[in-house]
């Protein structure tokens, strides 16, 4: 009988991931940032500080959450699927839905608008059966071929340099929004 703790990967493998998470995450936040800035610099310094903050907050916090969404994963499927692969199968995961979500839900967003109320609660019911089975895939590929599963861990352990820079700067802007609140 496995314990509770067996069921989750390493804290090696999940900072790996959890690299991966931030640098996809905060590089498109910032990126589409990048966007808004032109007309956000027509206000003071303290807007644009403030509503950057803003951005990188809620950056911090979907990172957390699709962190805790692939854990949850991981207790929940077998040790076998998933979590022996933890680090190549949610790389690739992250960044296949990372490259579905850029091209659906950001270059076609006024598709959403036009879904009825059923097609809003099926699809993402079937998108998390999708990933499901995703995962189940990816986790049966790469315990059958090592060498890809190696090279897709390595990339991600190298990510993790990313974390030295997008959580300071998310610790910086927690403290720039409580300074805005106080003033």
């Amino acid at each position: 009988m496995s314990t509770f703790k067996s069921n989750f990967p390493t804290r090696a493998q999940i900072t790996n991931v959890f690299g991966v998470i931030v640098f996809i995450v905060f590089t498109w936040s910032l990126y589409r940032m990048t966007w808004f800035l032109p007309s956000w610099l027509k206000g003071s310094i303290q807007d644009v500080l403030t509503t950057s903050s803003f951005v990188m907050v809620f950056a911090l916090f979907e990172s957390l959450i699709i962190l805790g969404t692939l854990l949850l994963f991981a207790f929940l499927l077998p040790v076998k699927v998933y979590r022996d692969t933890f680090v190549p199968t949610s790389t690739t995961l992250l960044t296949i839905l990372a490259c579905f979500s850029v091209y659906l839900l950001q270059s076609k967003v006024d598709i959403i608008y036009q879904l009825e109320l059923r097609e809003l609660v099926l699809y993402p019911i079937l998108i998390l059966v999708a990933v499901i089975i995703l995962v189940f895939l990816l986790s049966l590929i790469f315990n059958r071929f090592e060498s890809p599963a190696r090279i897709i861990s390595s990339i991600a352990e190298r990510m993790t340099v990313f974390l030295y820079i997008y959580l300071p700067l998310s610790i910086l802007s927690i403290l720039i929004l409580l300074i805005s609140l106080v003033f």
